[in-house]
């Protein structure tokens, strides 16, 4: 999809947009069309954010109940931008999905004004959006999308375009994203509906609100407002935010809408006009006991204890060992049922089909899995997860949709095991990485948040041995040990070859300078040990002749750029599995040569035990010996530890770089 304006305000995730009635300006909202000034056409850069290749110069949304039919909602959106650059012009471009349910719920775009106005000598022209440049693609049974594109639009033009959309789904209230990936001078949101109805609202994100500000609408419905029937009064919610920065993602962060600064409203209750009061947001208690009756969830679990009850009996017959007899279901699993690569923590096929395929989506997978260990007599219980691409799951309050994976939790002998069968390449306890998001929702004879944390580090530790000849050629052996996370990722990748030497190939066409001799991995399948790469080689940038050789001592899986590069960082680093790198280098070299000054040993420590980096390096009777250490010991670090872990990434990555010099005597 094309980098449009709709993409970039990303209005509805799961929601339906809403639009406003066109009495906005006459109520003194937001701002005139048209009136640009030439200060806004001379504009060649955004001082606050000289990179930004357009800026919003003004953005302004209102969303309302429509008083004469309060059964849509309507909303307002008008918005003038800045092009600075030429990758700015891809901003001129509008979609606009529109939610429907058949031909007689759907959305509907209206009134759409669009114009640009570029500077032409001492004057200015403004090119007008026409009608027939206006359409509309039946994409999906469930959406369609209304396009245009600004007309005339070039580096240095004001583009101006204003909107109304009105649906009939009542129940999802607009939600509104104050921050995009380019900066915004001002952004401004008014939210009105009947007080009678009462939302749930949450800020999202790290950035300040400028305005918020509650007002109460006197009878703005029924005999004192525009329809009908008993009046009733308003809620007015105003909110806005200036000088904007653009959200820029960077490397070990989460899903972005978890940090993107935005207001959503979820509607929580209904007090009708007689008193009674309907709750639409239900609490655990309820979600708990409509998942245990729901056909795709509790249905499916109990089905798979009759499926698998047989298979459960002989298994436990021959192991007494409660944790071997959970092994043991929990291998079966995994060589019966493979995973189709889709999410879901409701079942797709159900427990029937998916035995005569052997193939489902994570919930056929998991919940069958929980099945026969529960037939086993065994203590487990389903975990409602998001992943880590989803977004965090809201904790308000239930609300199942934020869900989009589910794993098993066994229990023995007052341990906690997770339990995926997904994959034939986790070991028995291992959740995997995309899990590894904040809380899951565990649903057991009680039900309640648990904190997903990893089951080891991403650890490597590179074991490199090197001699240099007498002759000036150099060689040498290496040992590349993974574990944990790691450990998983490379053989995942492994298996994703069809022939080893093809995984041979791949690996060694990284290591430039390099002539690999021999090239051998060991216990690709042995998942309770490392997976091990070993390699013996020989530098070909070295000549018999030379007076001096250059070292690269840190010769694989060199990280060559610091992942931490703004200077400041408002949402978490998050790891998932803590990183753990260790580099053992020895290198032997003739006394004949001498090296020249070597690095300085380094000692650096997170504040409060959150890692520490060592680099020793020492050199006696013709050998250099360096220990190089990056080890972190949390999973997520916070926005005020950022730049000490930025600093600590800095000298690591830099140490990585260096080279030694030996010189003949």
């Amino acid at each position: 999809m094309t980098n449009t304006i709709y993409r970039i305000i990303n209005f509805l995730v799961g929601c339906s947009l809403v639009l406003l009635s066109p009495q906005l300006q006459s109520q003194g909202n937001g701002f005139d069309f048209g009136k640009i000034t030439y200060e806004e056409l001379d504009m060649k850069t955004y001082s606050r954010d000289t990179s930004a290749v357009a800026v919003v110069l003004n953005e302004f949304g209102d969303a309302s109940f429509d008083l004469e039919n309060l059964n849509r909602i309507i909303f307002q959106y008008h918005v003038k931008i800045k092009i600075l650059k030429e990758a700015g012009k891809s901003y001129a471009d509008f979609e606009i999905p529109m939610s429907k349910r058949g031909t007689a719920r759907q959305e509907i775009v209206r009134n759409v004004k669009a114009s640009s106005f570029n500077r032409e000598g001492n004057s200015w022209k403004e090119t007008i959006l026409l009608g027939k440049d206006i359409y509309t693609e039946n994409s999906t049974e469930e959406y369609s999308i209304t396009k245009f594109a600004v007309p005339d639009v070039r580096v240095g033009s004001v583009i101006e375009v204003y909107y109304q959309l009105e649906t009939p789904f009542t129940y999802s209230f607009i939600p509104w994203r104050f921050q995009w990936d380019i900066p915004k001078v001002k952004s401004e949101f008014w939210a009105k509906y009947p007080a009678y109805y009462q939302y749930n609202i949450t800020l999202k994100g790290f950035l300040n609100l400028t305005k918020n500000v509650a007002e109460l609408v006197r009878q703005c419905v029924g005999s004192g407002g525009y329809s009908g029937g008993p009046s009733a009064d308003c809620s007015l919610f105003k909110y806005a935010m200036e000088n904007i920065p653009a959200f820029k993602e960077e490397e070990h962060m989460t899903a972005k809408k978890n940090f993107v600064s935005a207001i959503t409203f979820e509607l929580d209750r209904i007090t009708q006009r007689d008193g009674q009061v309907d709750k639409i947001t239900s609490e655990w208690k309820d979600a708990e006991q409509e998942l245990k009756q729901h056909e795709n969830f509790g249905v499916q679990i109990r089905k798979a204890r009759n499926v698998f009850e047989d298979k459960a009996k002989a298994l436990r017959e021959k192991e007494n060992d409660p944790l071997a007899l959970c092994k043991s279901i929990y291998d079966y699993m995994r060589a019966t049922i493979s995973w189709n690569e889709e999410f879901g923590f409701l079942t797709d096929k159900g427990i029937k089909k998916t035995m005569e395929t052997s193939k489902g989506n994570v919930a056929d997978v998991n919940l069958s899995l929980l099945g026969a260990l529960l037939e086993a007599g065994l203590d487990a219980e389903p975990v409602l997860i998001s992943t880590r691409a989803n977004g965090l799951p809201t904790q308000h309050h239930p609300s199942l949709n934020n869900f989009n994976y589910v794993v098993v939790r066994a229990k023995i002998a007052d341990k906690y095991y997770w339990l995926d069968a997904t994959s034939n390449l986790y070991p028995f306890g291992f959740i995997p990485e995309r899990c590894l998001n904040g809380q899951g929702r565990a649903l057991g004879e009680t039900s309640a948040w648990i904190d997903i944390k990893p089951n080891d580090k991403r650890r490597t530790v590179n074991d490199i041995k090197m001699r240099l000849s007498d002759d000036g050629t150099m060689s040498g052996t290496a040992s590349i040990n993974y574990y944990g996370y790691a450990a998983y990722t490379m053989r995942n990748s492994y298996f994703g070859f069809s022939k080893k030497a093809e995984y041979g190939e791949s690996r060694t066409s990284d290591w430039v300078g390099l002539e690999v001799k021999n090239f051998t991995s060991e216990n690709e399948a042995e998942l309770t040990k490392p997976f091990i790469e070993k390699i013996e080689f020989t530098l070909d940038n070295n000549t018999g002749n030379a007076s001096t050789v250059y070292l690269q001592p840190f010769l694989f899986d060199r990280t060559e750029k610091n992942p931490f590069l703004s200077e400041e960082r408002m949402y978490p680093v998050d790891f998932g599995a803590p990183p753990e790198y260790i580099f053992l280098v020895s290198f032997e070299y003739p006394l004949t040569f001498i090296p020249e000054e070597l690095p300085k040993s380094v000692a650096l420590a997170l504040p409060q035990g959150g890692g520490r980096y060592l680099l020793s390096v020492t050199n006696l009777n013709g050998k250099i010996t360096i220990s190089s250490s990056l080890s972190l010991t949390k999973p997520v670090y916070n926005s005020v530890e950022y730049h000490a872990l930025k600093e600590i990434y800095s000298r690591y990555i830099s140490d990585l770089q260096m080279q030694i010099v030996l010189k003949k005597k």
